[in-house]
C-alpha cells in the first residue's frame, strides 16, 4: 500500500523564503554552479526539475506515486541523474521513508535513473552554504566533497580554474 506523500510546504522550503530567497536553496545553488563550471559531458543541468516522461510503477506498490521535484537534474551520456540535497529535515522518519520511496520509484523506470543523495553530514562545507557564504578554501571543500561523490562512476568534475573559482566566489563567498 503506497505510503501517502504529504503536500505541505517543506521546512527548508519555508526557510528560505522567510530569509528572502525565492527560488532557489544556496546550496542546491552552489551544487549546480559547481556541475555547470566543472562537470564534464553534462546536457540539460537544471534545479527543480520534474520529470516528465515519468512511468506508473504497475504491480508494486509505488503505484500512485506523483512524480518527485529533484533538487538538480541533468543528463549524462544515455543515463537521467537526479541529486536529491537532503539537510537535517529529511532525518524525520516520514520523510525518510518519502525519500526511500521516490528513489525506488526513479530507479526501477523502463529507463533506471541514477539518483544521488547529498546528505547534510557527509557534505559538511556545501551545506554550509545554507547558513553563510563560504570562504575561498571551504569552497574548494565543497568542490572536493561533490567530486567525491561521483568517485565510482563515469561523471568527472575537471580542476577549476583560478577563473572559475573567482567566478565562483563572487556568488558563494565573503
Amino acid at each position: 500500500m503506497p505510503i501517502p506523500i504529504n503536500r505541505t510546504r517543506s521546512k527548508a522550503k519555508a526557510g528560505m523564503r522567510k530569509s528572502g530567497n525565492k527560488s532557489f536553496r544556496p546550496e542546491q545553488k552552489l551544487v549546480h554552479d559547481i556541475l555547470k563550471e566543472c562537470a564534464i559531458g553534462i546536457t540539460e543541468l537544471q534545479m527543480e526539475y520534474k520529470p516528465k516522461s515519468i512511468v506508473p510503477l504497475k504491480g508494486t506498490d509505488l503505484t500512485g506515486i506523483r512524480s518527485p521535484t529533484l533538487d538538480i537534474y541533468f543528463k549524462f551520456e544515455d543515463t537521467e541523474v537526479a541529486i536529491r540535497l537532503n539537510g537535517p529535515y529529511h532525518d524525520e522518519l516520514k520523510q525518510e521513508r518519502k525519500d526511500n520511496i521516490q528513489q525506488l520509484f526513479l530507479e526501477n523506470q523502463p529507463i533506471p535513473w541514477q539518483v544521488f543523495n547529498f546528505k547534510y553530514w557527509d557534505m559538511q562545507y556545501v551545506f554550509k552554504r545554507n547558513k553563510r557564504n563560504l570562504t575561498k578554501s571551504e569552497l574548494i571543500q565543497a568542490y572536493n566533497e561533490i567530486k567525491r561523490s561521483f568517485i565510482m562512476t563515469k561523471i568527472k568534475l575537471k580542476i577549476p580554474t583560478d577563473e572559475i573559482l573567482n567566478k565562483l566566489a563572487i556568488l558563494h563567498c565573503n
